[in-house]
């Protein structure tokens, strides 16, 4: 009886397998020649007999093995494939929940009629979605205050300012993020070119 098997994998049974190795050995013993009888010293008939079975079984256990290691490379892939396929189940489930809170807090402006309602939702909904990406690693960068850096900040403007040092991000426009200390986005920022003119010659006076 045929063992059951997974999809896409190599039926084996013990029928198939005689099959397979009875047709092997019919092969051998029709390409033997017939009519010259054994040297002295080789195995008797029995022992031929036996060598033979011994020989069926081997090759029998060797297809069984090649049958199973390649439905055993079969499940190993497939279970990669589905790894990488739902690795982001956890975040989708938390940010599904997130959704539903937004939907919530709609509905509860659109019945009240209070925009100061809306607000609250919105912004309890976007610390839950900071909260839900911190959980998995992925962080905003710090910008304001920081000095520039290529690697994880986007300059888009050159200012003078009062209150920054020269090549230090005086305001942030798009705030970047990080997922294990890997840039997802940099952050669009304005970087200080330090005193205007005017503000130098303010300083130089005093």
């Amino acid at each position: 009886m045929t063992e059951p098997t997974e999809q896409n994998e190599i039926p084996v049974s013990n029928e198939m397998l005689d099959d397979e190795v009875a047709r092997q050995t019919s092969e051998a013993q029709h390409n033997e020649q017939p009519g010259i009888d054994a040297n002295p010293g080789e195995p008797a008939g029995s022992e031929i007999e036996q060598l033979r079975q011994q020989l069926a079984q081997a090759e029998k256990d060797l297809l069984r093995s090649q049958a199973d290691m390649e439905n055993f490379r079969r499940r190993t892939r497939k279970d990669n494939e589905d790894r990488v396929r739902y690795a982001a189940m956890p975040l989708v489930t938390e940010l599904i929940e997130i959704v539903d809170n937004l939907n919530r807090a709609v509905e509860s402006a659109q019945t009240s009629g209070s925009d100061q309602g809306m607000i609250e939702g919105v912004k309890m909904v976007s610390q839950q979605i900071a909260d839900v990406l911190a959980q998995s690693g992925c962080k905003p960068i710090d910008a304001v205050g920081s000095t520039f850096d290529p690697n994880k900040h986007e300059a888009i403007r050159m200012e003078p300012s009062d209150e920054f040092e020269p090549n230090v991000v005086t305001q942030e426009t798009r705030t970047g993020y990080t997922l294990h200390e890997r840039v997802v986005r940099p952050a669009q920022v304005f970087v200080s070119t330090g005193l205007s003119d005017q503000q130098t010659e303010s300083q130089e006076s005093d």
